[in-house]
């Protein structure tokens, strides 16, 4: 799509301003937003369509302030996490390969511990890692951003999970879950954004929690953070880098810790 992208965006785009394009390729096509300073008028709106029909794109969506606003829906963008069909909203964080993201999921369920039966998934996006545990535990997904708790949670309703899986909306650098709370886990997975989850690691480290798994995009953060927990009496018991951030010095850390 680049070389398209190219065309189109020279014959829209006003001299001196700037456009983010966010591209996710869903399993019924690629799902492109675009971030703008400013409104597309009738013009645009009409080459944007035109170029989701010629390019076969699942859905095109512009971003100005409100929140994206559908341009040319054509299908629903679909991704499959586990065995369950999630719909992922314009913009949607998902990791940055399907090979990545699927190496990740093994490492999840690889780590996590015998005898498992509740898990909070912290950080959880739109549940790359929810579904797929859900299958052996019972899952509560906790993330900070609406609509990934959203789509998280009509997803799982679709798939009658409803009751294997639950969904909480909340801000984990501000409002972290407590010890207290911590405590009816027998499990904690976190995958935290590049600037880690030290207030979150702080709770985990004085929880009775026994095992952790710790996802990271950020090898600096994830040493600090990791630091929080191995202080807490954690033990690091596997560390497996994931190069999936491809033509980039970024790495993917997957960690068990226990204690």
């Amino acid at each position: 799509l680049l070389a398209p992208l190219r065309g189109l965006l020279a014959d829209i785009l006003p001299n001196g301003l700037q456009m983010d394009l966010h591209l996710l390729e869903s399993e019924t096509g690629c799902d492109l937003l675009i971030r703008a300073p400013f409104a597309p008028g009738l013009r645009e709106r009409e080459a944007l369509a035109s170029f989701a029909r010629e390019q076969d794109l699942a859905q095109l969506s512009w971003e100005e302030d409100d929140g994206p606003e559908p341009v040319a829906l054509r299908r629903q963008p679909i991704v499959t996490f586990g065995k369950v069909a999630v719909q992922p909203w314009p913009g949607a964080f998902l990791q940055a390969t399907a090979e990545g993201e699927s190496l990740l999921r093994q490492a999840v369920l690889e780590f996590l511990p015998d005898g498992a039966g509740k898990v909070a998934d912290l950080f959880s996006g739109c549940g790359a890692f929810t579904f797929s545990l859900a299958e052996k535990v019972s899952v509560l997904a906790v993330e900070g951003e609406e609509a990934a708790v959203a789509t998280l949670d009509a997803a799982a309703r679709r798939s009658g999970l409803s009751g294997g899986v639950s969904a909480a909306c909340r801000d984990l650098a501000r409002d972290p879950l407590r010890p207290e709370e911590l405590g009816q886990f027998d499990a904690i997975v976190l995958d935290p954004p590049r600037n880690g989850a030290p207030e979150q690691c702080a709770e985990i480290a004085q929880s009775k929690v026994q095992s952790v798994t710790m996802l990271s995009c950020n090898p600096s953060t994830f040493a600090r953070d990791i630091k929080i927990l191995v202080e807490g009496g954690f033990t690091l018991v596997n560390l497996r880098p994931i190069d999936q951030f491809l033509w980039t010095g970024h790495l993917e850390i997957a960690a068990s810790l226990h204690r």
